[in-house]
C-alpha cells in the first residue's frame, strides 16, 4: 500500500477473520481523502500478519474502530514527513546512501513488485496486489528485470531452440 493509505488506516478497515484490510482512504497533505484507486480494494494477509495486528489493537491505547492503526502518542495519524524522516535514519544506520527521488517509501512497492514478479511471473498478480489500475504502469515502472530473471528467459529460450541439444557432446 501507499504510504498515505496506511497512516490513513483504522481499525474498523481491518478485518481479523477475512485477514485483511479495505483501503479506503489516503492521507495527502494531512487531509483524509479518497485513495489513488478508485475502487474500495482489500489488502490481504497471512494470518501471522493478522495476528500481529489483532495483537497491535490489544495492547494500543487507541483501539476503537475509527482509531487509527499506526498512531502518535495522541492518536492522531502519523505524519508523513516524520516518517521520511525515520527511514532516512535507519537507511543511514545501515549505510544505504540516499539519492533524493529513489530513496524514498515507494521503494517498498517497487521492492514488493519486483520479488512478486519474481517468484510469479504474473503481471496481472502484481498489477492487482499493488492496486494499479493500469498493466502498464506495474511492468514499466514497477517490475524490476534482474541478472537472474533476464538469465531465465535467456535459459528458456535456448531451450525451445536447440531443445536437448548438447553441443559439448557432438562430433566426440
Amino acid at each position: 500500500m501507499r504510504v498515505g493509505e496506511a497512516i490513513a488506516l483504522r481499525w474498523i478497515d481491518f478485518d481479523a477473520e477475512q485477514l485483511g484490510l479495505f483501503i479506503n482512504y489516503t492521507i495527502y497533505r494531512q487531509k483524509l481523502k479518497q485513495p489513488k484507486t478508485e475502487s474500495r480494494r482489500p489488502l490481504r494477509f497471512v494470518p501471522a500478519i493478522a495476528g500481529l495486528l489483532v495483537a497491535h489493537r490489544q495492547q494500543s491505547a487507541f483501539a476503537a474502530d475509527e482509531d487509527c492503526i499506526f498512531c502518535r502518542k495522541n492518536g492522531r495519524p502519523l505524519n508523513h514527513s516524520a516518517l521520511r524522516n525515520h527511514l532516512a535514519k535507519a537507511m543511514k544506520a545501515v549505510g544505504i546512501t540516499q539519492i533524493k527521488g529513489q530513496h524514498g517509501f515507494r521503494i517498498f512497492r517497487h521492492s514488493a513488485g519486483t520479488l512478486i514478479y519474481s517468484k510469479s511471473h504474473d503481471l496481472k498478480l502484481v498489477q492487482g496486489t499493488l492496486g494499479q489500475a493500469d498493466i502498464s504502469t506495474t511492468s514499466d515502472i514497477y517490475v524490476h528485470l534482474d541478472d537472474r530473471i533476464i538469465a531465465e528467459g535467456t535459459e528458456i529460450l535456448a531451450r525451445e531452440i536447440l531443445g536437448n541439444c548438447d553441443p559439448r557432446k557432438q562430433g566426440g
